[in-house]
């Protein structure tokens, strides 16, 4: 298996492991108090911006191969 497999499928756990807690959040959202659920909005964000990030990663390596 390569470097660039691992990596691969490194990204692909960590981006499980960000969907799953981007759905836990959003589940909360509306439950919180205003500052919490501020919070909780720029987490998803964040989630968000490296799930992409991750996933143009993998179609980059993916195309190298």
């Amino acid at each position: 298996m390569s470097t660039n497999s691992v990596y691969i499928d490194q990204m692909k756990a960590k981006i499980d492991e960000w969907n799953h807690e981007i759905i836990q959040l959003e589940a909360t959202v509306g439950n919180e108090d205003p500052d919490a659920a501020q919070v909780a909005r720029q987490r998803i964000d964040e989630l968000k911006s490296q799930r992409e990030s991750a996933e143009a990663k993998i179609k980059e390596l993916q195309a190298a191969e």
